[in-house]
């Protein structure tokens, strides 16, 4: 499964502004929700979507998803401004989508460092830890890295060296040099610069914690990304064998780039 915790575009209000009170639900019942995937939800900003026949599209920002073997975080900038109601390929289509769909993930796992995150590993999951993510920005105001670390029992341990491009391109976090590389789609959609801007719009911290039943989250933990199988992420074999699947989010804290890393 995937805990996740993670920054959606939406509307603050859920939409309840922008429908002119015809929508009282408002976005303590998700009817302003919206996402990278353009997901066909029964209401858009507030407005019934009859037949789910639009897609909800905004920036994601996907700071943790991750369970007790495999982790990632993931920037997903969209053409949209803010939540956007498409249709047909402009929302669900990779390469005309208004949205970068698979986003610039980085993964421990997927670049080589198996025992880095996992149980009994450098980031031991079997016991509590903190995750920390900067937006570091240049000069300009521009973001130019989403950098990543971990501290456990009061270390501070530094996310790990990704090299890709054959080599060439060396890096410990998300930078626009990286996803060129790895991630096209991300550059196509403005980059990590337009991350930063619809970070600096404003956006709706998400919790949630769920299960695949497209994929059985081989993309998070199978394969080149995890240790897991290609099918134990099956939601049926999780429901008969841990139906009490759950996740802890604690101690959610927000400031300025070093400030975070100590327990209140």
């Amino acid at each position: 499964m995937n805990g996740a915790l993670y920054l959606s575009a939406m509307e603050l209000d859920g939409g309840r502004a922008i429908s002119s009170g015809r929508n009282p639900a408002g976005a303590a019942y998700g009817t302003g929700y919206c996402d990278a995937q353009c997901p066909a939800l029964g209401f858009i900003n507030g407005e019934a979507n009859i037949n789910s026949t639009y897609g909800a599209c905004c920036s994601e920002m996907d700071i943790w998803e991750g369970n007790a073997l495999a982790t990632t975080y993931t920037p997903h900038p969209c053409a949209a401004t803010r939540i956007e109601k498409c249709v047909g390929e402009e929302a669900w289509g990779r390469e005309k989508g208004v949205c970068d769909k698979w986003g610039c993930s980085f993964n421990a796992y997927s670049h080589g460092y198996k025992d880095f995150y996992g149980r009994n590993k450098m980031v031991d999951t079997n016991r509590k830890f903190s995750v920390v993510t900067q937006f570091v920005a240049s000069a300009e105001g521009n973001l130019v890295d989403i950098k990543r670390f971990y501290v456990q029992d009061g270390r501070v341990i530094e996310n790990v060296v990704a090299r890709v491009g054959g080599g060439s391109v060396e890096v410990e976090g998300i930078t626009d040099e990286y996803c060129g590389v790895v991630a096209t789609w991300t550059q196509q959609r403005g980059g990590i610069a337009e991350m930063g801007r619809a970070l600096e719009r404003g956006m709706v911290l998400i919790f949630s914690i769920w299960a695949d039943d497209g994929g059985f989250m081989t993309w998070l933990d199978g394969g080149n990304s995890g240790p897991c199988s290609d099918t134990e992420g099956d939601p049926r074999l999780i429901q008969q064998h841990t139906p009490d699947a759950s996740v802890t989010f604690s101690n959610i804290r927000w400031g300025e780039i070093g400030s975070t890393f100590a327990a209140k």
